[in-house]
């Protein structure tokens, strides 16, 4: 048995989670068209991290959880640093960037949306989300 404060957990309990990041706002330069590519646009990446919390609920540290404030710094990292055709590679660089920097994570996933994409029709964004697991 576990306590925490004045909480007791079963050692056996089950403390698996999710650290939500939402609305991350960066701008890049992505797309197929050639001034996508040379014009940066406003992307907006919401990430799911899936992994274990029970060091980090058992010994409140946050060096046993993943840092948001480093997620969302490896994300817009990407986004600024790279230049893809596809927002599908772009969220799925930023999943495979955050699973080899942060051991803890089982799996994650990334959301990226295109504001106000260039093409005929008016839509306020376009996504893909894309999931990166640990390999075993």
């Amino acid at each position: 048995m576990t306590i925490l404060g004045s909480l007791a957990y079963p050692d056996s309990m089950t403390k698996q989670g999710v650290i939500s990041i939402q609305g991350l706002s960066c701008f890049g330069r992505h797309g197929v068209l050639r001034h996508e590519q040379i014009v940066a646009q406003e992307f907006l990446i919401d990430i799911d991290i899936d992994m274990d919390l029970g060091s980090a609920i058992e010994y409140d540290n946050v060096d046993a959880s993943v840092d948001y404030s480093k997620a969302c710094k490896i994300a817009v990292e990407v986004v600024e640093g790279n230049s893809f055709a596809l927002i599908e590679t772009l969220a799925h660089t930023i999943g495979a960037t955050l699973t080899s920097e942060f051991d803890s994570i089982d799996r994650v996933r990334v959301k990226v949306r295109k504001v106000a994409p260039p093409m005929q029709f008016h839509v306020a964004s376009v996504s893909v989300t894309i999931a990166v697991e640990r390999g075993i």
